[in-house]
């Protein structure tokens, strides 16, 4: 009769047989009939309404690829996509008000605001919302992320910067002295570290921990850092 059923789907028992084209008496009596070859003849694993209206609120909740050219959309009705939909809201405006804290640089802990990010994130994972909102929520998080990193990597190239001149003042400052012991506020920047540990080996003839022998130390002046 040329019924048809989707791939890995599972079907109530019993089950509604729709077709597009034939009406399904017409194949029960015909089964030799060509007519359910040409026609769509499926199974139903829906329910069917009187009217529209009664579905509640409505939204895609998934769309993947199951199999080469086949995709599945998953969607919500009724109680549960009135709560994928509230709930939505809600993540929403966990992600506006990061949004907001981050565009207010006095108030704004990068890492507090990263972790966050990257909660909110886990959150959406997990959580079952309409498609269109977790991809928009997503994207929004991934623009927050990226603006965040780009004004922590600008505040760790300034904050380098300002060691550097701090470093080429003492040796000005201090060319006669064969030692110069100074506090470096590097913090926990370890690009810092490198940065001027290259600077004081290009200004210095031997730096500590390079491997030069003790006599070659006396020798010359000494920078440690």
């Amino acid at each position: 009769m040329g019924l048809r059923a989707m791939f890995d789907e599972t079907y109530p028992d019993p089950v509604r047989v729709v077709c597009v084209g034939t009406p399904v008496e017409q194949l029960e009596s015909e089964p030799e009939s060509q007519a359910g070859m040409e026609t769509s003849v499926e199974f139903c694993g829906g329910t069917h309404l009187a009217m529209a209206h009664h579905v509640g609120d409505f939204c895609i909740s998934s769309e993947e690829a199951i199999a080469k050219g086949i995709r599945r959309i998953v969607a919500l009705s009724g109680n549960e996509a009135t709560k994928a939909i509230k709930k939505a809201q809600v993540i929403e405006t966990e992600v506006l008000n990061v949004k907001n804290t981050l565009s207010n640089p006095n108030t704004a802990d990068s890492k507090a605001l990263s972790k966050k990010i990257i909660d909110i994130t886990e959150e959406i994972a997990k959580a079952t919302l309409p498609y269109w909102k977790k991809e928009d929520l997503r994207n929004l998080l991934k623009t927050m992320k990226k603006s965040l990193d780009e004004a922590e990597r600008l505040q760790k190239a300034a904050h380098a910067s300002k060691v550097l001149d701090r470093v080429k003042s003492l040796v000005e400052e201090r060319k006669a002295d064969k030692f110069i012991v100074e506090i470096l506020d590097a913090g926990s920047n370890t690009k810092v570290s490198e940065v001027t540990s290259a600077q004081l080996t290009a200004l210095f003839p031997i730096v500590a921990g390079k491997g030069r022998s003790e006599s070659e130390a006396r020798s010359g002046s000494y920078a440690g850092f």
